[in-house]
């Protein structure tokens, strides 16, 4: 039997790397500063991001996750 450890802990370690992964995206291509980030941000009301910077958000994840939202 193949034990990974406690699914509690692989769930947090996967929430931790989606939040960086987010982090990323939004400091680095979107131009935001790391210190106006946490994890309870609104793009929209927090970051004032208008509607062409969310879409551009959008299609980052999407890029980032091979997903379609």
């Amino acid at each position: 039997m193949d034990d990974n450890g406690d699914p509690r802990e692989r769930m947090a370690d996967k929430k931790d790397q989606i939040y960086e992964d987010l982090l990323k995206i939004i400091t680095e291509d979107l131009g935001v500063s790391p210190t106006d980030v946490n994890p309870t941000l609104e793009l929209r009301e927090d970051l004032q991001f208008d509607s062409l910077q969310l879409y551009s958000f959008v299609i980052d994840v999407e890029e980032a996750y091979d997903i379609r939202i």
